[in-house]
C-alpha cells in the first residue's frame, strides 16, 4: 500500500547516499574499473527499482481512482431513483380540496334557503365570487332581499361551512354600512342579528351577517297559526322578543337609538319558530352621557315614524320612546295602545313594558293568586 511504499523509498534514499559516498572514495582512490562498473550497475539497479516503485504507486492510485469511480457508477442510479420516486409520488397527490373540487363545506341549518344553499355548495367554482373566506354568487337566483337605496342581500357560505347573509351596498352609501358594522360590534346578544365579517372591493362594501329565515312582515303575513288562541300566543311572543331587542339597545351602557324600526328590519331566526331579532342599524345613533333626546335631520322610513317625528324636517328630536311607539304599531296586541301613546313622555320604558301583566307567565299568575289567598 501507499504507506509501505513511502517507507521503502526512505530506506532506498539511505542506501543511495552510501553508494554515492563509496563512489566518491573510489574516484579519490581508484581500485580499477571493475569497482566503478559494479557501483554504476548498483546505481542503475537502484534507479530502475525506484522507477518501478513510482509506477507501482501510480498504478495503486489509478486502482483507487478506478474503485472510487466504480463506486460512483454504482451509486449514480440512487439519486435518479429518488427523483423518479418523488415525481411518481407527486403525480398521485391530489390538491388539498374536497373529493369534488366544486363541492364546499356546508353546515346545514336553514330550512327556507336549503335548496339554494345546496346549489351554492356544489356550483362550479368558476361561476362563484370569492370574498376573503367567503363564497357567493351575485345573481338574482341567490339574492334574498333588495332595498330601495340599491342595497342587496345575497346568500353566502364561509369556508368553515357557515351559512351567512351578505349585505352589499354601493360605495356612495359606504358610510351607512360602516355605521351599521360599528353598532353590530357593540352587541353580543341573541336579540340582535349577529355580525360575522366585513369586506370591500373597488365598487361595493359587504357586511356579512347571521342568516335568518323571514322578516317579521313575511312571518305575520304567511306563517301565523290559523287558530286565534295560538295566534295570540305567537304575537305575544314576538312582542316580547322585540322588546328584549330594544332593551339591549336602550341599556344605560349602550344607549342606542335604532331610528328605523319596521317589520322588514325585524328578522326571524333559524326556523319558523325562531327568535325575533333586530337588524339594520345603518342610521342608528348613540346618545351621549346624560342625553335623553338626539336632535338630527329627519331619519327613518315613511309610514314608520313616531308621531313626534312625522312633521319635523330639521332638528328632529329622537328618544328611546320613539323606538317603542314605532316598534309596536304593526303588532295587534291588547297592550299596544299603551306603548304607542301619542305623547312620548307618557310611553313606558322597555323595562316597564316587560313588567306589564300582559307578559306574565302562568306561573307568575299562580304565585300572585296564592299570595292573595293567604
Amino acid at each position: 500500500n501507499i504507506t509501505d511504499f513511502t517507507s521503502n523509498s526512505s530506506n532506498m534514499d539511505e542506501v543511495m547516499k552510501k553508494k554515492l559516498q563509496k563512489l566518491d572514495e573510489s574516484l579519490r582512490h581508484p581500485a580499477g574499473s571493475s569497482a566503478v562498473d559494479s557501483l554504476c550497475e548498483e546505481t542503475a539497479a537502484l534507479s530502475t527499482s525506484r522507477k518501478k516503485k513510482k509506477k507501482k504507486k501510480k498504478k495503486i492510485q489509478q486502482n483507487l481512482g478506478s474503485q472510487v469511480s466504480e463506486q460512483q457508477d454504482k451509486e449514480e442510479p440512487y439519486p435518479d431513483t429518488v427523483v423518479t420516486s418523488i415525481e411518481e409520488s407527486n403525480s398521485s397527490v391530489q390538491p388539498f380540496t374536497h373529493p369534488d373540487e366544486n363541492s364546499r363545506e356546508w353546515r346545514q341549518i336553514s330550512r327556507r334557503w336549503r335548496s339554494k344553499l345546496e346549489k351554492l355548495a356544489n356550483i362550479d367554482i368558476n361561476n362563484t365570487n370569492r370574498l376573503g373566506n367567503l363564497t357567493l354568487v351575485l345573481t338574482d337566483e341567490f339574492r334574498i332581499a333588495k332595498g330601495s337605496d340599491g342595497t342587496e342581500v345575497f346568500l353566502g357560505l364561509r369556508d368553515d361551512g357557515t351559512e351567512v347573509a351578505v349585505k352589499r351596498m354601493i360605495k356612495s352609501n359606504y358610510q351607512v354600512l360602516r355605521n351599521e358594522e360599528k353598532f353590530l360590534r357593540l352587541f353580543d346578544s341573541p336579540s340582535i342579528v349577529r355580525y360575522v365579517d366585513f369586506a370591500k372591493d373597488k365598487d361595493f362594501g359587504y357586511l356579512v351577517l347571521q342568516l335568518c329565515e323571514y322578516t317579521l312582515e313575511e312571518y305575520i303575513q304567511d306563517h301565523l297559526p290559523d287558530d286565534s288562541a295560538e295566534r295570540s300566543l305567537v304575537l305575544k311572543k314576538l312582542v316580547k322578543e322585540v322588546l328584549c331587542s330594544l332593551q339591549v339597545l336602550h341599556d344605560q351602557q349602550t344607549k342606542v337609538l335604532h331610528r328605523d324600526i319596521k317589520p322588514q328590519n325585524v328578522l326571524i331566526g333559524r326556523n319558523i319558530k325562531g327568535q325575533a331579532r333586530l337588524a339594520d342599524f345603518g342610521i342608528s345613533r348613540r346618545l351621549k352621557q346624560g342625553e335623553t333626546t338626539l336632535r338630527t335631520s329627519i331619519a327613518g322610513t315613511r309610514c314608520w315614524k313616531a308621531k313626534e317625528n312625522i312633521h319635523e324636517k330639521f332638528n328632529t328630536g329622537y328618544k328611546r320612546s320613539s323606538d317603542i311607539q314605532v316598534g309596536f304599531q304593526y303588532l295587534s296586541v291588547n297592550s299596544k295602545f299603551w306603548m304607542i301613546n301619542e305623547n312620548p313622555n307618557e310611553r313606558p320604558t322597555v323595562e316597564q313594558t316587560l313588567a306589564h301583566p300582559f307578559f306574565w307567565t302562568d306561573d307568575r299568575y299562580n304565585v300572585i293568586l296564592m299570595t292573595f289567598d293567604r
